[in-house]
């Protein structure tokens, strides 16, 4: 496969160096300093649900970037709804404290409910790839039992599909995390630290297959591909937090063996997405509770076509929280400019460096401002195209 190809070339770059020359460890790649480059611009129109929670509320804007401009709508400012998934028609939601499941319109910003509660909690939650069905997790009253729902979008009928012990999965269920050709991916719910291993869940029968094991990451658009942190061992010091050091990002087509895209001591790795070709948008940084100040290999990083170049950096630890890859050469990052009570967080358009020769600049589309903000992204696609 071509891009099995540019995968070892990036790593075998990174673990050998160039001839010649001392070699390099996997993932340590410097900034790099040059001219600006112009505002990013995507080379078609292209929506993205911008959910910024807000120690509770959710605010929700419709950000459309096509030709050069970027246009914002607010859809709900600070309600207590929670967005699941979405597309360019509809966002799935659970509002009344995530008990009950409802559609938000993404031209009107209408909320439809669909009649389907659980006295537990609802979600997590995905639409099908023709958007016409839901797949949702649902937990019961006795909150110990769980079990997966689907739900028709436009009467909200609802099938049963799948009962779960209160022993099974880590006794936390099974968490919807996508929904493929082959079927609902479905992932061991947990606590607290990684979710690991995916199954296929067929919406019909309701049959469990096993998939990957490992540290489930981020899919690409058609779910072919998935981008994962992972834990080697390259004897690091202590984790100032849970869980240690996520030291590995790994990539591959979703079912197949996945390759290392980059490793370092003492580094956080995550993924903030990953396209059909199998490039990876992710982040390095320091341990979440470190009180140093980032070193200038942490930041936001692309590797693509073989090759690794860092895409930003940081001012202060844990500050880049979600990205999209929302064409070949334009990604939307979000960061946290300022915690606590009193924050703030952006939206950044950017055009991506794919050599060494290069730098970004971060075009501001949006802020916002409250308690605790954490914002995530979603790109909107048309059903009828997924």
């Amino acid at each position: 496969m071509k891009r099995t190809l540019l995968c070892c070339i990036a790593v075998a770059a990174l673990a050998c160096g160039p001839v010649g020359q001392v070699p390099t460890a996997v993932g340590t790649v410097s900034p790099k300093t040059a001219s600006p480059t112009p505002s990013p611009s995507p080379t078609t129109s292209v929506e993205v649900l911008s959910v910024t929670r807000l120690n509770g509320p959710e605010t929700i804007d419709l950000v459309t970037i096509f030709g050069g401009s970027t246009t914002i709508r607010r859809l709900l400012d600070q309600q207590k709804v929670s967005v699941l998934d979405a597309n360019r028609s509809v966002a799935l939601i659970t509002t009344d404290n995530g008990d009950r499941l409802a559609t938000l319109d993404v031209g009107s910003g209408a909320i439809r409910p669909l009649g389907v509660s659980s006295p537990g909690g609802l979600g997590p939650g995905v639409l099908s790839p023709d958007g016409r069905q839901a797949a949702v997790a649902a937990r019961g009253a006795d909150l110990s039992s769980y079990e997966i729902l689907v739900v028709d979008i436009a009467s909200g009928s609802l099938r049963h599909l799948l009962q779960i012990g209160p022993t099974e999965y880590n006794r936390a269920g099974l968490n919807p995390v996508g929904w493929s050709a082959a079927g609902i991916l479905v992932t061991p719910g947990v606590w607290d630290c990684l979710r690991k291993g995916l199954f296929v869940l067929d919406p019909e029968s309701g049959k469990l297959t096993p998939l990957a094991d490992g540290i489930v990451g981020v899919f690409s658009p058609d779910s072919s591909w998935m981008a994962s942190s992972g834990q080697a061992r390259l004897g690091d010091g202590p984790y100032a937090g849970q869980c240690g050091w996520v030291n590995q990002l790994t990539a591959g087509p979703l079912g197949s063996t996945s390759l290392v895209i980059a490793e370092q001591k003492n580094r956080d790795f995550s993924p903030l997405d990953v396209r059909d070709d199998g490039s990876v948008l992710y982040t390095v940084d320091d341990a979440p509770l470190a009180g140093a100040p980032p070193q200038p290999d942490m930041g936001v990083y692309l590797e693509a076509h073989g090759q690794i170049v860092q895409q930003l950096g940081e001012e202060h630890v844990s500050q880049w929280v979600a990205g999209k890859l929302i064409d070949p050469g334009t990604a939307l990052v979000a960061k946290i400019v300022i915690q606590g009570n009193s924050g703030s967080a952006e939206i950044d358009l950017v055009k991506l460096c794919f050599a060494t020769d290069c730098t970004t600049t971060p075009q501001t589309v949006a802020s916002i401002s409250g308690a605790y903000p954490s914002p995530s992204l979603i790109v909107l696609r048309d059903p009828a195209s997924t």
